[in-house]
């Protein structure tokens, strides 16, 4: 069976490869729509959106965490491993305490790390990354940014931008209707 047959609601330009996650996803959410007459698909298919909606508002308004668990679960090895193998006295923070050098534990390599960067991530690609030596962009934070905040005596969250925090997911809902 071709995808197109099997994923009809995956595969009309919804997202960018057939038979992908995403299509997977939407595909399972939208199980019972497929086998219902066209206005009670269109009923259920809203029902399914709302308990969705629903669920997630709830999952984020319970949640105690100063970071969602996919913000946490992308950056624990970076904190990790700024814990484990980047002492503090590898950090000097500058006078103003904007900026912070980290030195490599193994080369003779620096990385500076520019804290209103930090914040700044979702500005842009124009934004230059908060380690200027590019880990940042693959990474929401990297070990160089978690050894430098340590350094400050700043808690991550505090620095990060507000999307990545909890309280930012948890005031995409604050305005919601129900």
């Amino acid at each position: 069976i071709s995808d197109e047959m099997q994923y009809p609601a995956g595969t009309g330009g919804w997202f960018a490869h057939a038979g992908s996650s995403p299509a997977e996803s939407h595909n399972a959410a939208m199980a019972d729509v497929r086998e219902a007459p066209f206005v009670g698909g269109m009923l259920t298919a809203a029902e399914n959106i709302a308990r969705r909606y629903r669920s997630r508002k709830q999952e984020a308004l319970d949640h105690k965490g100063n970071l969602p668990p996919r913000i946490e679960a992308q950056v624990s090895k970076s904190r990790s491993f700024a814990m484990d193998y980047i002492p503090s006295s590898l950090v000097t923070l500058s006078d103003d305490g904007s900026t912070a050098m980290v030195k490599s534990t193994t080369t003779a390599a620096q990385y500076k790390v520019t804290f209103s960067n930090v914040r700044n991530r979702r500005d842009g690609p124009q934004t230059p990354t908060a380690c200027d030596k590019g880990c940042c962009v693959s990474e929401i934070v990297c070990a160089h940014v978690f050894a430098a905040a340590r350094k400050k005596g700043v808690e991550i969250h505090t620095i990060m931008n507000l999307f990545d925090t909890t309280a930012g997911w948890q005031a995409q809902y604050a305005h919601s209707m129900e």
